[in-house]
């Protein structure tokens, strides 16, 4: 009697030492997925804030780029992945529609998800938004 139950501790040690490599990859997997939903928010909201700078017609190209990183604040510009494009660029008219596209190259912290995903292993986020200028 007290062999099965030396044993049977021994065997649940074997059992959580070959499932923790799954386990611990499966939780970095949860946690890439939300890294890139989160992301994939901040590039919405930063071409939103884009184009509300964009639509007015006093602000420059420049104004409308320090807007767009502003929003997106430390978490996409630190790694400098982000395109931030301007359309029409330059002087924009009264009464026409302004759009602002954000580019973000992420790279997610698990192998399998850069297997899955294009050749180089990154994921590109790419919003844009559109208002009328005043």
């Amino acid at each position: 009697m007290e062999m099965e139950g030396r044993g049977s501790r021994g065997q649940s040690v074997v059992e959580l030492a070959l499932l923790m490599p799954f386990l611990v990859w499966i939780l970095a997997g949860a946690v890439d997925f939300g890294r890139v939903y989160y992301y994939d928010i901040v590039v919405i909201n930063a071409a939103r804030s884009g184009a509300r700078a964009a639509a007015d017609i006093r602000k420059s190209d420049a104004q409308v780029r320090s807007a767009v990183e502003v929003d997106a604040g430390s978490v996409l510009i630190a790694d400098g992945d982000i395109a931030i494009t301007v359309s029409p660029s330059g002087d924009r008219e009264l009464g026409s529609t302004v759009t602002v596209k954000v580019t973000y190259h992420f790279t997610p912290i698990t192998p399998i998800l850069g297997a899955i995903f294009p050749p180089d292993g990154r994921l590109t986020a790419s919003r844009s938004a559109s208002m009328v200028a005043f």
